[in-house]
């Protein structure tokens, strides 16, 4: 792998969803890391939050080399397999690692076997442009089912009571300890009825939404799953070409600039008034439009960038130094977002009185934009890209879209979790017929040792048991699934 990661800084620049993640880049606990040779984890979990592997970041932020490691170790281990399976990796700029190991010519028979799925942590997923999103966002793709790609966080919340206590610890005794609580995590579990359950009711509230959608607009599932596609298909088809990405950043230098010279804004007035007598409605509408979406997308990532710092400034185990410097970070980035909403309202008062639109732009104030979550309709653009589709401007379809996704993620998570049941019950059966053998074995007596009796004195032999010791451990084993088998008899 070591030859494999080299990265060349200048053909592997860092694109628009790495820099919106810090972590990826973080240079904000240099001093830390001259002090610490051990700065942080790194670690690969399943979907059902049970760890697998975990290692240790190294005076740096989460570089690249690490889930490629992660990956590889993976790869590795699943080749050994009878059949190989399609891994599905879920990471918070999945998208980013994607590109680069085909950039880099990774991986290079699981690409074309189609072995490896990349998507995007749930949360982190709304961090990405609405193009990354329709790619790698799990909600928005098929195959995920309702996993998250948030376990890692929830094993980092189960870790946090540690800090403290290994803050000061040797480097042996940090180990140790992070070994032990990972060990009871996994072995506690994670039980697929509670989760069957509580997906269930998820599947159930889509449903109503649907029915009552279809009692009051006439548009059934199927309407809103071939509405979903259309959306799906022209926003993928008007992906930004390296020339509109070009354009786009030229645009936002743009909106910068505009936003440091307000004090000129008479000049400016009369510039347009110069630039309109020369264009047509249609083409001023389009400017207006391209100039209106860049706000937009800026005053997008300043309120992820708000969510993100809150919360930080959540997390437990932090002291008093770190509130404040989280205080201060907070008030920076809520200066930021005040700017952005600023510079998004004027424009979007100015874009609904220039042009009568049977659907003008909402214009909350900045309260109000504060208060709203992160998948309110608000943050949607398709309004200034596709304004007669049905998708993009009416309220009832895409409360309807949203329905079709859960409710179709939901059915496929059931069909996922009972396949695992059925394995997991598989797995049992076998396990307690070879325990039975191995137990009738040793209950017979004889002068002759058979194959498997021999084996079983070698291993009475190897960790220095008698055969009654061995026999009591067995039967004990046997008598543990045989209670596993009849506690899942109900699932």
């Amino acid at each position: 792998m070591d030859g494999e990661l080299q990265i060349d800084p200048e053909t592997d620049g860092l694109d628009r969803c790495t820099q919106q993640h810090t972590a990826a880049d973080d240079v904000r606990n240099g001093q830390t890391w001259k002090e610490c040779d051990e700065t942080g984890l790194f670690g690969m979990a399943c979907r059902h939050d049970q760890m697998l592997r975990m290692i240790n970041i190294v005076q740096s932020g989460e570089k690249a080399y690490y889930p490629m490691t992660m990956i590889n170790n993976l790869i590795t281990k699943t080749k050994q397999c009878p059949e190989r399976q399609k891994l599905g990796i879920l990471y918070d700029i999945g998208c980013n690692i994607e590109k680069g190991i085909i950039r880099r010519h990774q991986f290079l028979e699981e690409q074309e076997l189609n072995l490896l799925k990349f998507g995007t942590s749930v949360f982190h997923a709304y961090v990405h442009e609405w193009s990354c999103q329709l790619q790698y966002n799990p909600r928005l793709n098929d195959g995920w089912e309702m996993s998250d790609g948030e376990g890692m966080e929830r094993n980092w919340d189960f870790l946090s009571p540690l800090i403290s206590q290994l803050r000061y610890s040797s480097a042996n005794h940090r180990l140790g300890g992070l070994n032990i609580r990972l060990v009871h995590h996994n072995e506690m579990g994670k039980i697929n009825s509670e989760r069957g359950k509580s997906i269930e009711q998820v599947m159930r509230d889509a449903q109503d939404v649907l029915r009552d959608l279809g009692a009051t607009t006439g548009h059934q599932f199927g309407y809103f799953k071939l509405q979903w596609e259309r959306q799906r298909e022209m926003q993928l088809s008007a992906m930004e070409t390296p020339t509109k990405r070009e354009t786009r950043e030229l645009v936002e230098e743009l909106v910068v600039l505009e936003d440091k010279i307000r004090d000129a804004h008479q000049e400016m007035c009369e510039l347009r008034q110069t630039r309109r007598r020369n264009r047509t409605d249609s083409q001023m509408r389009q400017t207006y439009q391209e100039v209106l979406v860049c706000p937009f997308n800026l005053l997008y990532e300043a309120k992820v960038g708000v969510i993100e710092m809150q919360k930080r400034w959540d997390q437990r185990q932090s002291g008093t130094r770190v509130q404040a410097r989280f205080k201060k970070q907070m008030n920076s980035k809520m200066n930021l977002f005040r700017k952005k909403w600023t510079a998004y309202n004027t424009r979007a008062i100015n874009f609904n009185s220039e042009f009568s639109h049977e659907l003008p732009l909402a214009t909350p104030t900045f309260e109000e934009v504060k208060g709203l979550g992160i998948e309110s309709p608000f943050w949607n653009t398709s309004q200034l890209d596709h304004p007669s589709e049905a998708w993009a401007v009416d309220l009832n379809t895409q409360k309807g879209i949203q329905a079709y996704l859960t409710l179709t993620h939901c059915q496929d998570e059931l069909h996922r979790i009972a396949r695992e049941i059925r394995q997991a019950l598989k797995w049992a059966i076998e396990r307690s017929r070879n325990m039975e053998q191995l137990l009738e074995e040793l209950q017979v007596e004889t002068d002759v040792l058979h194959e498997r009796q021999q084996q079983l004195q070698n291993i009475c032999s190897k960790f220095g048991c008698t055969c009654p010791v061995l026999h009591h451990a067995i039967q004990g084993n046997v008598g543990d699934t045989c209670v596993w088998k009849l506690g899942n008899d109900g699932v």
